[in-house]
């Protein structure tokens, strides 16, 4: 009988044991991974591997004492790279589309850490263009004839063999050409001089290297089986020429494709909407001039309300037929560039890109959305719309502890914080090799406090609390206290 106890009394110490250490059992996770850089961007050489310097960040002009955005682009921390559909009524399905800048690193260009006709680089971007839901990226295009613009054309390249190497299993990313003016300014000298001819020669040779290297592959973006091709370009800069017959020969050049193109405009560059030779329009910045009141026209450059923006989708919404490519962003400024007129869009702590995806919902919703939604830009330093680094909400996060109760507060001196780009809280408790374990995760954002008692294995441990952002903006993680389970039992 007494053997039969003392066995009895083993198995369930064996047991209580087992109970115990399952219950206290969580995934580890350093400290590093949750505070250090994970974005395509350049924090030091080698951060991430295929960086050559640290991209330090970019700063508005001096002179613009009143900016509320004085830090542009930021240096490169912890972002929430989770799916951007997220921020949208339930249901959308929009198709987002990531506005890409291929010639950091050529020599017209400010240095951003990075080589962009590096394999690598791509690699790590598209990566993480995937991760926020990204349905392809729009390239803008400098052309296929002119000597100087080799190195755009090598990057464009480099994403173009990428693709043809991974699409669709390990890159379901698509690729659409957007045909800039630089691609067609040196051949075609801007002016009053006519440059019809030359003007129409040059666009049909890109059109046809643009067919053959781009808009033959599985992975180009169509709409049904049709290529598409977006134009930034400024018809005045050439307003000795016949537009007319320009667009009209290329259409008809490009009509002779096995799948003909579908020319997109820029809404602010000619009447799209009624262009004749055009398939539709997509919405770009139309950032004001620097002030003090003007910083904050989000959605128009000659007025508070966003009459920019609305127009457009208005006009998207009267013309189902045509192609619209809407847009989010997150501010403006053109301070960081050799061409730059201190034009500034504030970011208002991630308000702005918050507001451009809720003036959406007021022409479209779940059952009729936009079919494009584009992003402009992935990671135009020069003029301050990069979501490259993240977005940041103007947050930081502090805590203290009293007892068993872990308390945590926002910290921010700028007015357009707002909880509305935050997600959740998560509560770590961690050990002096700074390695972290989850106490409470998805706690909701108008929450301040959580007792930890008897939610930690004894010891005496380092207590986080984590603001998780919501998806493209930049996360925080509190400083360390520390707490015993030993001291807080006595």
């Amino acid at each position: 009988m007494r053997l039969f106890l003392v066995e009895h009394a083993r198995a369930l110490c064996i047991c209580l044991l087992i109970f115990f250490l399952s219950a206290f059992s969580r995934a580890q996770v350093p400290l590093s991974a949750l505070v250090s850089n994970n974005t395509g961007a350049c924090s030091a050489r080698g951060v991430p591997a295929h960086c050559r310097s640290a991209f330090t960040g970019n700063r508005t002009r001096p002179s613009n004492v009143e900016a509320q955005t004085p830090i542009v682009n930021p240096v490169p921390g912890n972002v929430n790279f989770s799916d951007l559909h997220a921020l949208f009524p339930l249901g959308t399905v929009s198709k987002i589309l990531f506005h890409y800048q291929p010639w950091f690193e050529s020599r017209e260009h400010i240095s951003v850490g990075y080589e962009e006709s590096d394999e690598a680089t791509v690699r790590n971007q598209i990566a993480r263009m995937i991760a926020l839901g990204g349905y392809g990226m729009i390239v803008d295009w400098y052309g296929s004839r002119h000597p100087s613009q080799r190195h755009h054309l090598d990057a464009t390249n480099v994403i173009a063999r990428y693709l043809n190497s991974c699409f669709p299993e390990r890159c379901p990313l698509r690729m659409a050409i957007m045909e800039d003016k630089g691609a067609l300014s040196r051949q075609c000298p801007k002016g009053n001089k006519d440059q019809t001819s030359c003007l129409a020669e040059n666009l049909n040779a890109d059109m046809d290297y643009i067919e053959k290297h781009y808009a033959s592959r599985p992975w180009y973006l169509t709409q049904g089986d049709n290529p598409i091709v977006l134009f930034f370009l400024h018809e005045p800069d050439w307003q000795g020429s016949d537009w007319n017959r320009i667009w009209s020969e290329l259409k008809s050049h490009t009509s002779n494709y096995p799948h003909p193109f579908k020319f997109v405009f820029e809404e602010e560059d000619v009447k799209c909407w009624r262009h004749t030779q055009g398939d539709g329009c997509y919405v770009w910045m139309n950032p004001a001039k620097w002030s003090p009141t003007a910083q904050f026209f989000w959605g128009a450059s000659s007025n508070a309300k966003p009459v920019y923006y609305q127009d457009f989708y208005k006009n998207a919404v009267a013309n189902p037929d045509k192609i619209a490519i809407g847009a989010i962003k997150k501010g403006f400024d053109d301070n960081n560039a050799s061409w730059g007129t201190n034009r500034v869009t504030a970011q208002q702590c991630g308000q702005t890109l918050l507001k451009t995806i809720g003036l959406i919902g007021t022409y479209y919703d779940s059952r009729h959305p936009i079919e494009f939604l584009g992003v402009p830009t992935w990671n135009d330093y020069e003029e301050g719309s990069e979501v490259e680094t993240g977005i940041d909400n103007c947050y930081t996060i502090s805590v203290s502890i009293s007892g068993n109760v872990v308390s945590w507060s926002l910290n921010t001196t700028d007015s357009y914080a707002s909880p509305a780009t935050i997600d959740h809280f998560t509560v770590y408790y961690g050990d002096a090799r700074d390695n972290l374990y989850v106490v409470r995760d998805n706690i909701p954002v108008n929450t301040t406090s959580l007792d930890i008692a008897g939610l930690l294995p004894p010891g005496t441990w380092n207590i986080y609390v984590r603001m998780v952002a919501k998806p493209l903006f930049m996360n925080r993680m509190s400083q360390a206290v520390p707490y015993s389970t030993r001291a807080a039992r006595r």
